[in-house]
């Protein structure tokens, strides 16, 4: 990481069982990162699910990282507290969810190879305020069968 590079705070980072592992960390995130115009807002989050990398889903499309975005109106029945906390204001964020610690480093190479680069084209698309109301997501799952990368948009 160079000296000009933003790290993206991390706000959640789940311990792991010895089986699992995160396939890429903050550092090579942030790097890929580094030039989309939300670098300064974004939040970083690593996460387990045990049910979803459990082996009956070894040859289903897991997830493995994902971008995220959201924002609501405050309204008359809008939290006094969630309005202080900011919560509706925008919100982006990028997640990691662990996988197998056998498929961790040619899931990181896909991540550095594709998935990265197709996030980072998600964050830096222009985007309309019709586009800017409600939740979006990006999200890259591993799809062992295939040995490859799926991409979902909503």
């Amino acid at each position: 990481m160079t000296a000009m590079t933003h790290l993206i705070p991390t706000m959640y980072k789940g311990n792991l069982p010895y089986t699992h592992s995160y396939p890429i960390g903050a550092e090579a995130i942030s790097t890929a990162l580094q030039n989309t115009p939300q670098i300064a807002q974004l939040k970083l989050s690593f996460s387990f699910h045990p049910q979803v990398t459990s082996l009956s889903f070894s040859e289903r499309a897991i997830p493995v990282m994902g971008a995220s975005y959201h924002h609501f109106d405050v309204r008359l029945s809008s939290s006094n507290e969630l309005i202080k906390a900011g919560r509706y204001e925008e919100q982006w964020g990028i997640s990691v969810q662990a996988t197998l610690r056998t498929q961790r480093a040619r899931v990181k190479e896909l991540l550095l190879a594709e998935g990265l680069p197709r996030v980072a084209e998600w964050l830096a698309t222009p985007r309309d305020e019709v586009w800017r109301y409600g939740r979006k997501s990006c999200e890259i799952l591993y799809s062992p069968l295939d040995d490859a990368l799926v991409i979902k948009e909503d």
